[in-house]
């Protein structure tokens, strides 16, 4: 289970930190920053900041396990694609923005179409793992390192 320790480094840095454990659509604007991030590395073909970018989002989807209380490797899918992974994984966050705007709205513990939220993050963790691979990296270092990152940076995203 590579994933669990790293999902609970994540969401004890947010509480730590007094960020966001309630609002999944907070998660998912924020989420959407980084794929915004992922398409400006592609387009300047930067791959220190594609690799960077790819991690900071499953940053998120770890986080959003917590934040509903499933482990992420029990709900990670193993995809198959064709084509460029940016298109899938752009997908499965436009697909989780979607199912927040049908849902309730709600704060975690009472939002509803839990089932659709766990379905399009296990496609998105299980493209953002296979994104590591097309660009060959080493998928827990590279969390690893971000987690680590993020746990000693001010509010501002600046290195204590």
């Amino acid at each position: 289970m590579p994933y669990t320790d790293l999902q609970k480094q994540v969401y004890d840095n947010k509480i730590k930190r007094g960020f966001n454990v309630t609002d999944i659509g907070k998660e998912i604007i924020l989420m959407t920053e980084e794929l915004g991030e992922l398409c400006d590395a592609k387009l300047s073909n930067d791959k220190g900041a594609i690799i960077d970018a790819i991690g900071d989002i499953m940053v998120y989807c770890l986080s959003m396990s917590s934040l509903f209380k499933w482990d992420a490797h029990d709900i990670i899918e193993e995809v198959t694609f064709s084509g460029d992974y940016l298109t899938h994984i752009g997908r499965e966050i436009g697909m989780l923005a979607k199912t927040f705007k049908k849902s309730n709205q709600q704060s975690v513990d009472k939002i509803d179409r839990r089932a659709e939220f766990k379905s399009h993050l296990g496609k998105l963790l299980g493209y953002c793992k296979a994104a590591f691979f097309a660009e060959g990296s080493n998928e827990l270092a590279i969390l690893k390192g971000i987690v680590e990152n993020n746990s000693v940076r001010s509010h501002q995203g600046k290195i204590k």
